[in-house]
């Protein structure tokens, strides 16, 4: 197992601590499985996602497709499996998305900051090289295992979103439209992920000179955009939807 995955593994478990804190203990273990769920859609989507970007490589090491503790993912692709999970669940389970979205996206901080940790460990998502004894560089492996300075966009990275989505989090902690707030932290992290992707200068897959991974990050944020002032304009206030939830609050929501 690399530190990649390592990492990704305590995001998802700090993910599900956070999950099982705002829910009521007599449905704390659905909306564990929930969340889990959506993790293992994620995990499975993503890493379909990076088998697809590298088919070449991929359709002559099959046996290496499944290997996904080895390292592996595109985001894009983990978004994508996360809200195909979420969506089925909605139906299954009979449960608004809209609640089911704001609820679930508690996870949303814990992943983003794990997944860029875990990206400068393992010598990917690196910025532009620095000049030498420059201040700002940070020591950091490149796709070929050597060291150097770099624009540390792992750890500006991750500092980011823990600052932004906290602060989100926050600033939404009494929404009182449902599925405004967990919308607007996927926006937050959609937006960010474009400012980061831009900056990043390890090899690739390219798009009309821009990263594939920067598409979808444009992509993802005009569709979050969009699907927030949806919702705050055509849904109802409702009880302010706090963080953490009282058990009489979320009995409420689950209406």
């Amino acid at each position: 197992m690399t530190y990649y995955s390592f990492l990704l593994g305590m995001g998802a478990v700090i993910g599900l601590l956070r999950l099982a804190r705002v829910t009521p203990r007599e449905s704390r273990n659905s909306w564990l499985a929930v969340g889990l769920l959506i993790y293992l859609g994620a995990l499975a989507v993503a890493r379909l996602g990076y088998v697809f970007e590298h088919f070449d490589y991929f359709r002559r090491h099959l046996s290496q497709t499944l290997a996904f503790w080895t390292g592996g993912f595109t985001w894009q692709a983990g978004v994508i499996g996360a809200f195909v999970v979420l969506f089925i669940l909605s139906i299954i389970l009979r449960k608004s998305w809209r609640m089911m979205l704001d609820i679930t996206a508690i996870i949303l901080l814990p992943m983003s900051v794990t997944l860029w940790l875990g990206a400068w460990t393992e010598g990917l998502a690196y910025g532009a090289a620095a000049p030498e004894g420059a201040w700002w560089g940070f020591p950091s492996q490149d796709v070929f295992g050597a060291a150097a300075l770099h624009l540390p966009v792992q750890l500006m990275a991750a500092l980011s979103f823990l600052l932004v989505l906290g602060i989100v989090e926050a600033l939404t902690s009494k929404s009182k439209r449902r599925g405004v707030r967990g919308s607007l932290l996927w926006l937050a992290f959609s937006a960010l992920m474009l400012v980061f992707t831009l900056l990043r200068t390890d090899p690739a897959p390219n798009l009309l000179t821009l990263r594939i991974e920067t598409w979808f990050a444009i992509l993802f944020s005009g569709v979050f955009i969009f699907l927030t002032l949806g919702l705050y304009f055509a849904s109802i206030p409702e009880k302010a939807n706090r963080l953490p939830l009282s058990v009489e609050e979320l009995k409420d929501e689950q209406v």
